[in-house]
């Protein structure tokens, strides 16, 4: 496994660079796919030089190899035509990891070489379609798809793995449709049947989240913050120990979701997915 720092990998790509052109297209590629397939693969299209396009004329598709370096980037390397083995990074159009938890960004890192690694396409968004990373690299912004021609975006959206963005290069035309794909949301086997909310705990005087299931993490969707937890193990004959950075009275009413380590959701016993809390400032025990 080839294992590189980012900062280093955006330098590399960038110096071997070349700007993407239609000679890269291969020539029978057209023959490949037929007009009714790309119909049935895109739910939401593409939006190209400001242009929202549905059929997607994957005509100008350029077949690549794919490189996860999150849910949101890429790295695509040319496998035909002149630009063969150039590399250059790609900001997925429209959607974004930002504020994902880690196990989702590697689950989407995960899928997108799943469909994608070795025999992908990859189409831009159009030119001057530009964006600039945290970390100072720069790349361009486009979508690929599978090698059957499936969407890869939607598929994050579908997988939880990514969440639609607005912005430039078509960005604000395509958050809308992608907000509408329907979530698959995988069950852990584990359940919860003992629940208990300590608003102040002794240890600090922030909320404490005790559970009966092992190895389980959760999110607090609260009326005033949010935030998740870090389960410090097993305490007190529970399996799991939450803590969080407030007091329990900081997040006022709640909405906790729980996932295990492969970030399933876990739900109670009674097979609700979540547990609500009214009043976040008072201690609350419950069983399923």
């Amino acid at each position: 496994m080839r294992v590189i720092f980012l900062t280093s990998l955006i330098f590399l790509v960038l110096s071997g660079c070349t700007q993407s052109t239609s000679d890269s297209t291969s020539s029978d590629q057209s023959s490949t796919f037929s007009e009714s397939e790309t119909s049935v693969n895109s739910e939401c299209g593409i939006v190209i030089e400001n242009t929202f396009l549905k059929p997607i004329p994957f005509d100008s598709a350029e077949p690549v190899r794919v490189e996860a370096i999150s849910s949101d980037l890429v790295i695509v390397t040319r496998t035909e035509g002149e630009q063969a083995g150039n590399e250059q990074l790609v900001k997925l159009q429209g959607i974004t990891s930002s504020g994902l938890e880690p196990f989702k960004i590697q689950k989407g890192k995960n899928l997108i070489e799943q469909m994608a690694g070795f025999n992908g396409f990859f189409l831009s968004a159009g030119a001057g379609c530009e964006t600039t990373l945290p970390g100072g690299g720069a790349g361009v912004v486009g979508q690929i798809f599978s090698s059957d021609m499936k969407s890869v975006n939607e598929a994050l959206i579908a997988n939880g793995a990514a969440l639609p963005e607005s912005g430039s290069c078509g960005g604000d035309q395509l958050a809308g449709c992608y907000a509408g794909i329907d979530v698959e949301v995988e069950i852990s086997p584990l359940t919860i049947s003992h629940f208990l909310w300590k608003p102040e705990s002794e240890k600090d005087g922030n909320l404490v989240v005790l559970v009966d299931a092992y190895g389980v993490n959760a999110k607090i969707s609260g009326a005033t913050s949010s935030s998740k937890g870090d389960n410090g193990g097993p305490s007190n004959g529970y399996g799991a120990t939450i803590r969080y950075p407030f007091s329990g009275c900081s997040y006022g009413s709640a909405t906790l979701e729980f996932y295990d380590s492969q970030g399933r959701l876990v739900q109670t016993a009674s097979g609700e997915p979540s547990i609500k809390i009214a009043n976040g400032c008072s201690r609350s025990e419950l069983r399923f």
